[in-house]
């Protein structure tokens, strides 16, 4: 997922799509093996009618072709979510998926690092100091390696095997985002930074040390390595806020306000957006902020189905232990961050923290019921 864009089996068709309808089509097939289904969480419904909610939204939409392409991604995630409550019901395999990503977020961070060095890549603004890898928007490339961040500093204080893996992952992730030149991604990346010290109590002494020593030397090497162009790009943060447009973001949100103004209660239908803003605009650009495009598009109605999904996953994380219950809540305050800059709520790493949050909660409460359950039952087990 982290690296989907730089491998495409056809055109049009990356590798993490033809890999997620071979992972489906063997779900499908060992769920209708063994005749059973995993009991489906209540935030998987209020998911489930936000896609229903998408889907029907052809019937009023002002772009029918680019509404069929989002609901199709839509139920496409939806499946996703399902795929991971289905297989993945314990914390072990849960932190699986957690390393996986990391581990596929060091193919992107290493193939920016390799464009910086090379000044090569078709997608490279070398001018202005922005380097990316092949097939990613340099802003959608960092919120990526951003949240993976995240994920790095709660591996490392499970005290997890591999733990060089993720201490390492942590500087060459950030110095990779400070490539993107992505003012959003190099604030989203403060946020996720936070999960050090929420995690630095859980650290073994050893760890400690290391990443003390991690610390001094990613900000000697972003010092070092890192170009003027794209710290000069950085910098501009506050001129931007201030007094700028955020690079046209302000006129396009106007825009949206406007034509949600015009269509409150059911929106101009999923992916719409650009279509609904280009009288006003001349180009049809994408929301460029997830819950804008959320309501312009789904209206209120959609907005509010959304507003209910978020308020659900933050309650589920104040059910988890405390320092999931940390790791969680800075994994979604760096989304939230992140998608107020960007169109994400059809991404695939949106979902795929909405599910594993999903599974994650519903782990914690499994284990901790387990042995009343075996008491009922008059047997105690020994806890794993």
């Amino acid at each position: 997922m982290p690296w989907e864009e730089e491998f495409v089996v056809v055109q049009g068709t990356s590798l993490s799509l033809a890999i997620g309808v071979v992972a489906f089509a063997m779900g499908l097939c060992a769920t209708m093996a063994s005749w059973r289904v995993r009991k489906i969480h209540p935030a998987h419904y209020l998911l489930g009618g936000l896609v229903m909610w998408i889907v029907s939204s052809y019937l009023w939409s002002r772009s029918p072709d680019a509404t069929i392409v989002k609901a199709r991604s839509s139920v496409q995630l939806l499946l996703m979510t399902w795929l991971i409550w289905e297989f993945a019901p314990t914390r072990k395999r849960l932190q699986a998926l957690l390393a996986a990503y990391v581990l596929g977020s060091y193919v992107s961070a290493v193939s920016v690092l390799y464009a910086f060095v090379t000044n090569s890549g078709s997608n490279l603004g070398i001018v202005e100091g922005r380097y990316t890898a092949a097939g990613f928007d340099e802003n959608e490339l960092g919120v990526t390696l951003a949240l993976a961040v995240v994920m790095s500093g709660y591996l490392l204080a499970l005290d997890q095997g591999y733990r060089v893996l993720w201490l390492v992952h942590i500087p060459v992730a950030v110095l990779a985002i400070c490539l993107t030149g992505s003012r959003g991604a190099f604030i989203t990346t403060c946020i996720a930074i936070a999960i050090v010290p929420c995690s630095f109590a859980s650290f073994t002494t050893r760890v400690k040390w290391m990443v003390a020593l991690g610390i001094i030397i990613l900000c000697s090497a972003a010092i070092i390595v890192i170009p003027h162009g794209s710290w000069d790009r950085i910098g501009t943060i506050h001129n931007e806020v201030a007094e700028g447009t955020l690079t046209n973001r302000t006129r396009i949100w106007a825009a949206g306000l406007e034509v949600y103004r015009e269509h409150p209660l059911l929106g101009v239908g999923s992916g719409a957006f650009g279509d609904s803003v280009y009288s006003r605009l001349d180009i049809p650009y994408v929301a460029h902020n997830s819950y804008l495009s959320i309501l312009v598009e789904l209206g209120t109605v959609g907005a509010t189905l959304f507003a209910a999904v978020l308020g659900t996953l933050m309650y589920l994380i104040t059910t988890l232990s405390r320092l999931q219950r940390r790791a969680w809540f800075v994994l979604l305050a760096t989304w939230c961050v992140a998608v107020s800059s960007l169109t994400w709520e059809h991404r695939k790493p949106t979902w795929f923290l909405f599910g594993l949050l999903i599974s994650e909660s519903a782990a914690i409460r499994s284990r901790s019921n387990r042995p009343q359950a075996d008491l009922a039952s008059g047997v105690l087990l020994a806890p794993t």
